[in-house]
């Protein structure tokens, strides 16, 4: 039992071929696109957990925080949730 909590809080990754990939230790995002966001998010140090009806994204500054819901209200929740991001936090988005 503690072993396997253990197992569900470490991050996991796995390595194929030469590609790696890394396992979130919270759940997926039903929305793609959100959870691309979400993905940027962590890879810029910010901390995001799963509520029960949204995420909580925390700012590695400690200064910011947003929340961002599981069931988008409209059809540009995303731009406007990227808008806010890049107006008011130090996250910086990925022009891959």
């Amino acid at each position: 039992m503690i072993l396997a909590l253990l197992v569900a809080a470490v991050y996991v990754v796995t390595c194929w071929g030469d590609r790696i990939t890394s396992v979130s230790p919270r759940h997926r995002h039903t929305v793609k696109e959100i959870e691309a966001l979400l993905r940027s998010l962590e890879s810029q140090g910010w901390r995001v957990k799963k509520d029960r009806k949204y995420y909580k994204a925390y700012c590695p500054c400690g200064l910011h925080k947003k929340t961002v819901h599981l069931t988008p209200s409209t059809t540009g929740y995303l731009r406007n949730l990227v808008g806010w991001l890049r107006r008011e936090t130090c996250w910086k988005e990925d022009r891959s």
